[in-house]
C-alpha cells in the first residue's frame, strides 16, 4: 500500500458529529452522501458523559464519522449547524495523516 500525505484543501479528513436519535442520524447520513458532502458515513451507538450548563450528563448518542475533504468539511459544517437539533452540536474535523492512494482518490471523486 502506498500512502499519500496531503496539506491541500483536498486533504482527507474525518468529521465527527453526534445525534441523540438513531433515525435522525441515519437520515442525516443519507443526506450527507446524497449531497456529496461526505463519501462515506459510519454510524455507531455510543454512551457520552459530559458537562452541560454546570451538570454532568450521561446520554446514549449516535456518532457519525464522515469521510470527506477539508474543502467539503466547510460546507458540511454549514449543513450540520443549519439542520442539527442540539444548541451546540459536536463538529470535530480530524485530518488524515495518510491514506492509501486508491481510497483517497475514491473519497475525492465522491465529494466532487
Amino acid at each position: 500500500m502506498k500512502l499519500m500525505q496531503d496539506e491541500s484543501p483536498e486533504r482527507l479528513v474525518c468529521v465527527q458529529v453526534t445525534y441523540a436519535d438513531a433515525k435522525q442520524a441515519r437520515q442525516v447520513a443519507k443526506e450527507i452522501v446524497e449531497k456529496r458532502l461526505g463519501a462515506c458515513v459510519q454510524q455507531v451507538r455510543i454512551s457520552s458523559t459530559y458537562v452541560w450548563e454546570g451538570a454532568v450528563e450521561e446520554e446514549a448518542e449516535h456518532l457519525l464519522t464522515i469521510k470527506t475533504t477539508m474543502q467539503r468539511a466547510r460546507d458540511l459544517e454549514d449543513y450540520i449547524h443549519a439542520n442539527h437539533p442540539y444548541d451546540e452540536p459536536e463538529f470535530l474535523v480530524i485530518p488524515a495523516v495518510a491514506a492509501s492512494n486508491g481510497y483517497a482518490t475514491w473519497v475525492r471523486k465522491s465529494v466532487r
